[in-house]
């Protein structure tokens, strides 16, 4: 898993004014977190959203806030997104748990333990799965 360039251009100049306060209303707190909605374009919720330079200085003023509210081994859409650079987020708990692991993305050593075992709990899940499926085959 690579981080790629997002939709998002990070290059955009900042249209803040300095010293100006950007509350985290809760739509854009939903949007850092869970992205744009299903059947919507990045582009037209990057928009609604006051562009990619809002998104970034959002996402960089409310980081600690938003990683905090995701249990370990999971992280807010913005961080795979805007952070990270990904193409797309990791998918589910098993995609977002690889990549913090492959990564070394561990907040502390704490999440890193977590991770490592439910890896393996995933792990040994998806093994019985196949092991019961593979025996139905042979008696049938």
């Amino acid at each position: 898993m690579t981080p790629a360039t997002t939709g998002l251009n990070l290059a955009t100049p900042l249209n803040v004014a300095e010293g100006q306060a950007l509350s985290l209303t809760p739509e854009m707190r939903a949007f850092l977190l869970h992205g744009p909605r299903a059947k919507s374009k990045l582009d037209r919720d990057t928009i609604r959203h006051g562009g990619a330079a809002t998104v970034l200085v959002q996402w960089r003023r409310h980081r600690e806030e938003l990683l905090d509210a995701c249990p370990p081994g999971r992280r807010p859409w913005a961080y795979w997104m805007v952070e990270r650079r990904f193409e797309r987020r990791p998918s589910g708990e098993l995609g977002e748990l690889r990549a913090i692991s492959q990564l070394c993305l561990y907040r502390d050593a704490a999440e890193a333990e977590y991770v490592e075992r439910r890896l393996r709990e995933l792990g040994r899940q998806r093994y019985r799965g196949r092991r019961h499926d593979a025996g139905a085959l042979r008696v049938a």
